[in-house]
C-alpha cells in the first residue's frame, strides 16, 4: 500500500512538472525570501511542538500518565515513521514501538490515532470548505449538494441512538456515560484548543508561503487558499501530502491569477519544511533514558471486573463504527470522473495496523477456528501480489489492478473487524453488533424506498437520484448483496432473537426489518438476488434454522410491501377512474421493474466466454492482475470486468491461484458442517457462503465488504478474558 501511494503522488508530481515550466520554477524557488523560507520552518516546528503537547494531553486523557520526553520521542518516531510507510499505519507503529513498555497496547494507540485524525479532520476540513465558499461559491454549492452529508449524518445518528435505546445493555451504558461526561467533554475542548492553535501555526506557514505567490490578492483569499491547500495536503490518499500539494496549489493560485511556477516553488518549500522541522528532532531519539515506572503505570489499571478496560473500549468503538458505517458508499465527482468512499474504510484500516502491530512486535497472530487459516490469507495474499506484479510486467500498471491490491488490504482489515468483535466480546457481542448492522440497514432502506417511491410517482425529483434502488452501495445488485448478508444473519440468529427481541411499542422489529429486506431485494430486480433470495428461503425453511411461521410471513409481508411501493399508485389509479372517486393523481401505467435486457444477458455471455478463453490462454497462472479490465475495451469495446468471481480468478490468477482462494473456503465449509457446535454460529456460515457462492456466478463480489465482516466473526476464536456483553 506504501508502493500505491507513492505511486499516486509520483504520478501527480510527474504530471505537474510536465507542464510547468521547469526553468521558472527553478528562479522561483531561488528568489524566495529566506526570512520567509525560515519563517515557515519555524512556524511547522512549532506546530509540530504543539501537537505532540496534544498528543500528551490525549494519553493524559486516557489514563497513561506518561513523561513528556517520551511523549515526544513517541511522536517523533511515529512521524518519521509515517514519511516511510503508509501514513496511518507508520503513525500508529511508530509511536507503538517506544509506548509499548507503557502498557499502552496496540488498540488504544490505533484508538488515539483516530480520535486525534477527527478533531484534526474536522477542523482543518471545516476551514477548507469555509474557504471554498468564499473562493468558488456557486462551484462548492453543486459539489455540497450532490454529496449527501445531512442525510447521512440523521441516518447514523439515528441508528445509533435506536441501538442503544433498543439494545444497548448496562456495560455500554456506563462507556457513554464516560464519554459524556463533563470532565470528558472538558477534555475534548482541550484537545480542541490545542489542534486550533497547531492549526492556525499550519494556516500561518501556508500564508506567508502564499503571500509571497500572490503579493496583489486580498488577505482573505490568501487565507482561504491555504486552508484548502493544507486540507488536501492532509489527506491520507498521497505519499506524505506530495503531489496533491503541488497540484492543488498550482490550481487555486492560477485561479488567483498568480504564476503556476511560483506555485510549485511555494508548495514544494512548504513539503520540504514540513519535513524539516521533523527530522532536526531525530537526534530525541538517541537520548537514553530509562523511564521510572511510576511514569508508565495506567492510571486505570485497577479496576472492576464489570468495567470494560480502555482496550475493551477501544475496540468496542472502532468496531461499531465500522458496523454503522460499512453501508454509506459515497461517490464524490471529481472533474469529469466520480471518486467513491466507504465511510467504513479508515476504521477498517486502524483496525488492520493493530492486526500488523500485534503480529510484529508482539508475535500475536489472530486465532482462528479454522485450522492454518492464517496461512491461508498468506497464500491469498501472495497469490494477489504475484498477480499483481504478473500484470505490471506483462502490460504495465493500472488503476484498476491497484485498486483491488490495495482493497485487499481493506478486506482484511474488515476480516480482522469481525475478528475483534468476537476476540473480545465472544459471540454474544457479535450478535449486538449485527444488531447495529440490522439497523442502521433498515434505516437506510426505510429512507431509499420512501424517496424511491416519491421519485418514480413523480411526487418530489431528487437531484441525481435513479429509478432503480441502490441506496447508497452505487449499484443495486450491491445492495442486494448486502442486504441478504444481513438477512441471512438475522435468521441464522432467529433463536438468539426470540430470548433477546428488538421491541419498539411492543412490536416486532426484526419481523418488520425482514419483510422490508424482502421487499427491498424485490424492488432492485436483480434476478441473481431474487434467485439467491429464493434459495436462501427454502434452505433456511427446509433445514429448520429459523422459525418457520415467522419465516413465511414475514416473507409474505415483504411480497406485499414490494407489491404496494411498486404498483400501489397504478393500482390506486385505476380503482380511482373505475370507480369515479376522485382518490388521487392519475396515473397512466405502472411504473416497469428495471429488468436486465437481452443485451445485458448477450454482453454478460460475451464476458464469460472472454474470460474462459483468458484462462485457457493462460491456464496456471493467468494473465495477471487486471489483464481483463485491460483487455476489455479493445475486445468488448468497454471498460468492464468479468460478472463472474470463479472465472475472474481463473482468469487472471491461473489454476494456481484458484487454489489458493478455494482451500480456505472449502475448510470454512467443513468446519461449519463438522465441527461447529454453535448452532446459530454454524447456519450463520452456511448462509453466508451460500449466497457467496450463487451471488458470485452473476457478478464479482469477492470485495463486499460485509461478507469479510461476518466471516471473520463467525471463525474467530475468543479470548480466555473475553468479555460477553
Amino acid at each position: 500500500m506504501k508502493k500505491i501511494f507513492l505511486l499516486f503522488s509520483i504520478f501527480l508530481l510527474a504530471c505537474v512538472f510536465y507542464f510547468i515550466d521547469f526553468h521558472g520554477f527553478i528562479d522561483s524557488l531561488i528568489s524566495f525570501p529566506l526570512a520567509t523560507v525560515l519563517g515557515v520552518f519555524l512556524l511547522f516546528f512549532l506546530n509540530f511542538m504543539v501537537v505532540t503537547v496534544r498528543y500528551w494531553r490525549v494519553l493524559r486523557h486516557f489514563g497513561y500518565g506518561i513523561n513528556f520526553l517520551d511523549v515526544a520521542k513517541a511522536n517523533i518516531s511515529g512521524s518519521i515513521a509515517s514519511l516511510l510507510m503508509i501514513p496511518l499505519l507508520g503513525q500508529v507503529a511508530g509511536r507503538h514501538v517506544m509506548l509499548e513498555r507503557a502498557g499502552v497496547s496496540a488498540v488504544e494507540n490505533a484508538a488515539i490515532a483516530f480520535y486525534e485524525r477527527f478533531v484534526v479532520g474536522s477542523l482543518s476540513g471545516l476551514l477548507a470548505l469555509l474557504g471554498g465558499f468564499f473562493i468558488f461559491s456557486s462551484e462548492v454549492f453543486d459539489y455540497v449538494e450532490n454529496v449527501p452529508v445531512l442525510e447521512v449524518s440523521v441516518i447514523f445518528t439515528l441508528a445509533f441512538l435506536s441501538y442503544f435505546y433498543l439494545v444497548a445493555g448496562r456495560l455500554e451504558g456506563f462507556v457513554v456515560k464516560k464519554l459524556f461526561a463533563w470532565k470528558a467533554l472538558l477534555n475534548f475542548i482541550e484537545v480542541y484548543a490545542l489542534t486550533f492553535l497547531a492549526n492556525a501555526l499550519v494556516l500561518a506557514s501556508f500564508f506567508m508561503v502564499f503571500s509571497v505567490v500572490l503579493p496583489e490578492a486580498n488577505t482573505l483569499s490568501v487565507l482561504s487558499l491555504a486552508a484548502i491547500v493544507s486540507f488536501l495536503a492532509g489527506l491520507p490518499v498521497s505519499f506524505g501530502g506530495w503531489g496533491l500539494r503541488e497540484l492543488s496549489s498550482i490550481s487555486l493560485v492560477s485561479l488567483l491569477g498568480g504564476a503556476a511556477a511560483s506555485a510549485l516553488a511555494a508548495s514544494v518549500i512548504l513539503g520540504v519544511m514540513s519535513i524539516a522541522a521533523v527530522l532536526i528532532l531525530f537526534p530525541v531519539l538517541l537520548i537514553a533514558r530509562k523511564p521510572q515506572e511510576v511514569e508508565l503505570r495506567h492510571e486505570y489499571q485497577s479496576r472492576s471486573p464489570s468495567v470494560m478496560g480502555l482496550e475493551e473500549v477501544a475496540v468496542w468503538i472502532l468496531t461499531l463504527m465500522v458496523g454503522g458505517l460499512v453501508f454509506f458508499q459515497i461517490h464524490v465527482q471529481i472533474g469529469g470522473g466520480y471518486l467513491n468512499v466507504n465511510l467504513a474504510d479508515p476504521f477498517a484500516m486502524l483496525i488492520f495496523s493493530v492486526a500488523m502491530l500485534n503480529l510484529l512486535l508482539k508475535r500475536e497472530m489472530p486465532e482462528w477456528r479454522v485450522p492454518r487459516f492464517n496461512l491461508y490469507l498468506l497464500l491469498m495474499t501472495l497469490a494477489i501480489v504475484v498477480a499483481y506484479l504478473h500484470g505490471y510486467f506483462s502490460f504495465g500498471s493500472s488503476t484498476w489492478a491497484s485498486g483491488k491490491l490495495v482493497g485487499w488490504l481493506v478486506l482484511l482489515g474488515y476480516l480482522f473487524c469481525g475478528y475483534m468483535v468476537v476476540r473480545y466480546f465472544r459471540m454474544p457481542g457479535f450478535f449486538r453488533f449485527s444488531k447495529l448492522m440490522l439497523i442502521s440497514l433498515a434505516l437506510i432502506l426505510l429512507v431509499s424506498i420512501v424517496k424511491w417511491f416519491l421519485f418514480i410517482n413523480g411526487f418530489l425529483n431528487f437531484k441525481g437520484f435513479s429509478y432503480i434502488l441502490e441506496a447508497y452501495s452505487g449499484n443495486r445488485n450491491a445492495l442486494a448483496f448486502q442486504v441478504l448478508m444481513i438477512l441471512v444473519i438475522a435468521l441464522a440468529f432467529d433463536a438468539w432473537y426470540i430470548k433477546q427481541p428488538l421491541k419498539l411499542a411492543g412490536l416486532d422489529v426484526l419481523f418488520f426489518v425482514v419483510a422490508l429486506m424482502v421487499a427491498a431485494i424485490l424492488i432492485t430486480a436483480s434476478r441473481s438476488a431474487i434467485l439467491t433470495l429464493a434459495v436462501v428461503f427454502l434452505c433456511v425453511f427446509y433445514f429448520g434454522m429459523a422459525r418457520r411461521k415467522f419465516l413465511l410471513v414475514s416473507f409474505l409481508s415483504g411480497g406485499l410491501m414490494f407489491t404496494g411501493a411498486q404498483y400501489g399508485m397504478y393500482l390506486v389509479s385505476v380503482l380511482d377512474s373505475y370507480m369515479l372517486l376522485g382518490l388521487g393523481p392519475q396515473i397512466s401505467a405502472a411504473v416497469p421493474l428495471p429488468i436486465s435486457t437481452e443485451s445485458s444477458d448477450s454482453l454478460r455471455l460475451t464476458l464469460l466466454t472472454t474470460a474462459f478463453d483468458m484462462w485457457l490462454n493462460n491456464p496456471l497462472f493467468g494473465a495477471g492482475l487486471g489483464a481483463f479490465y485491460h483487455e476489455s475495451a479493445d475486445v468488448i469495446g468497454i471498460d468492464v470486468v468479468v460478472h463472474n468471481t470463479a472465472l475472474w480468478i481463473l482468469a487472471e490468477f491461473g489454476f494456481v491461484g484458484f487454489v489458493s482462494f478455494a482451500i480456505p473456503f472449502v475448510c470454512v465449509i467443513r468446519y461449519a458442517v463438522t465441527e461447529c457446535r454453535l448452532k446459530v454460529a454454524r447456519n450463520a456460515i452456511i448462509l453466508l457462503l451460500l449466497v457467496f457462492a450463487i451471488m458470485s456466478l452473476f457478478h464479482e463480489i469477492f470485495y463486499q465488504r460485509i461478507f469479510w465482516i461476518f466471516m471473520g466473526a463467525c471463525i474467530a476464536v475468543p479470548r480466555a478474558s473475553g468479555r460477553s456483553i
